[in-house]
């Protein structure tokens, strides 16, 4: 009796490679990994979007700064807006989506309760906006 016998040994020993193995484990690491590959490669793909839009607001600040007024109030208040557009492409451009999350994260930590209560607000005029609708 062959088969009761490698029946038995199976019993025994399910650990043991088979003809036919069904090895899952190895197959939701190899599916683990291929995720974890597309994921990067999908974060390094918005990061360099993200950087050149960092890279053209700058441009753009350069852009304000030319035309915009030179003097009086409103010279300096193109300034104001030029160095605010400035300092919001380079960091863009530096920090990516990334540095942003990780940015955004520790602001959550730093202040959990305007945390909840920015969250509270935006949920409200969410709900507010769709029951109009």
């Amino acid at each position: 009796m062959p088969h009761t016998k490698n029946a038995k040994d199976q019993w025994e020993n399910p650990t043991e490679k088979k003809d036919h193995p069904t090895d899952f484990t190895n197959t939701a690491k190899d599916f683990a990994n291929t995720a974890k590959d597309m994921t990067k490669a999908a974060v390094d793909k918005v990061d360099s979007a993200v950087g050149t839009v960092g890279e053209n607001i700058s441009g753009f600040a350069d852009t304000v700064r030319d035309k915009g007024p030179k003097e009086g109030i409103l010279g300096s208040a193109t300034k104001t807006v030029a160095s605010g557009i400035e300092r919001t492409g380079d960091y863009l451009d530096e920090k990516g989506v990334s540095g942003m999350a990780t940015d955004v994260m520790s602001l959550c930590r730093s202040y959990p309760i305007a945390t909840l209560l920015v969250g509270v607000g935006i949920g409200f005029l969410l709900a507010r906006a769709s029951s109009r609708s």
